[in-house]
């Protein structure tokens, strides 16, 4: 009786040790899948393009539409109603575009002709959650000065600013390589 109850006791042991020192699933996951996880999203798998890593933007167009013989299976975060933006979850039509939207085009155009962010004005005329279209205007000492268009898609790392400045729209190329609607152009492409 006496050995039964040592080698109860041992597996107890056994088993509590191994319970404690086995890592967790939760200790498992890579940063993007504690993210999707943490944010309300389910980790899958999906076939995308073959340029896709693993958890492309899902709120943007083009990652995951390829043909078969152009796709490859990578992970994702399956967001149900709403779309991963490549950090977390989102409602597709509300918090990509709150402040997100003009915030990033600042930045962009900031990086690009070296200004100081407190000094990008944006004015956006038209947006959604995949497209945004506007006016942006340079401060010079307090005081507007230079200025232009933009044009600007959602894509799979975020806004990309594809136009900007006071010249010509190829509007072919926004039609058809972007899917900019004529809506959209109103006032570039007339």
């Amino acid at each position: 009786m006496r050995k039964v109850i040592i080698i109860a006791i041992a597996v107890i042991i056994v088993v509590v040790a191994g319970y404690l020192l086995w890592p967790s699933k939760s200790n498992q996951l890579n940063p993007q899948e504690k993210a999707c996880v943490n944010s309300g999203g389910t980790v899958s798998t999906s076939k995308c393009c073959k340029s896709a890593s693993d958890f492309p933007n899902s709120c943007a167009i083009g990652a995951c539409g390829c043909s078969p013989e152009n796709s490859h299976e990578v992970k994702i975060c399956d967001c149900g109603d709403g779309c991963w933006n490549g950090t977390k979850c989102v409602n597709n039509n509300r918090e990509i575009n709150e402040t997100s939207t003009e915030q990033a085009i600042k930045e962009i155009l900031a990086e690009k002709y070296d200004k100081d962010i407190a000094d990008v004005v944006v004015n956006i005329t038209n947006s959604n959650e995949l497209y945004a279209v506007g006016s942006v205007f340079f401060k010079e000492n307090g005081v507007q000065g230079e200025g232009g268009m933009f044009l600007a898609v959602m894509g799979q790392d975020g806004w990309q600013v594809v136009f900007d400045g006071n010249g010509s729209v190829d509007c072919e190329l926004m039609k058809n390589t972007y899917m900019f609607t004529s809506e959209m152009l109103t006032g570039f492409c007339d």
